[in-house]
């Protein structure tokens, strides 16, 4: 498990957010326009966000999609996709406290995306299996993760490198689909089979 052998606790590593700053660095390293080409959005498919925090990618995702789940395991994340809901008239989006960990709700979904949630995960290998059986048989995974390297972020203990990502999804039966690089992140696509 990519998790555990970079941190081997077995505790999801815990975050009190600050939204506000999330968005700035968001818009200055992460285009918009590179997640949606990775994700690539259309009107038959169901995505599930997950650590979807305020909902930025996942209303990204529901302007195309048939419907959008957006997960999160902080109550504050899921009330601010809520009022992003309210506000902005987001039928086909739905907002969902989960620990994935320990229960997943949405099922049917074809992509499932991870904005630089993935390496947050201790239940990789679990949720892994969980999305597999929940998903559909064409079921696609987009990561946006952080380089391993000396940059803003997460510890680089807890990072995952392209490579260790790449090996550990062949591990689980996945092969790249889809690849690009930014400054200080990268984003992978991995279809099953």
């Amino acid at each position: 498990m990519v998790y555990n052998e970079k941190r081997g606790s077995g505790i999801m590593h815990d975050h009190d957010f600050d939204y506000g700053r999330i968005a700035e660095l968001r818009s200055r390293f992460v285009p918009d326009q590179a997640v949606v080409d990775a994700v690539q959005p259309s009107s038959g498919d169901v995505i599930v966000d997950i650590g979807a925090g305020e909902g930025h990618y996942s209303e990204l995702f529901a302007r195309t999609a048939s419907h959008v789940y957006s997960v999160d395991r902080s109550h504050k994340a899921v009330e601010l996709v809520k009022s992003r809901i309210e506000r902005n008239s987001i039928p086909n989006l739905t907002a969902s406290h989960e620990e994935v960990c320990s229960g997943f709700t949405p099922e049917g979904f074809n992509k499932v995306f991870f904005g630089t949630s993935f390496h947050d995960i201790p239940c990789q290998d679990k949720l892994i299996r969980t999305l597999v059986q929940k998903g559909t048989e064409d079921l696609i995974l987009i990561l946006l993760e952080f380089k391993k390297e000396d940059t803003i972020g997460p510890p680089l203990e807890i990072r995952i490198s392209q490579n260790e990502l790449e090996d550990y999804m062949k591990r689980k039966g996945f092969r790249k689909i889809y690849s690009k690089e930014l400054e200080i992140h990268y984003i992978h696509s991995y279809s099953k089979g």
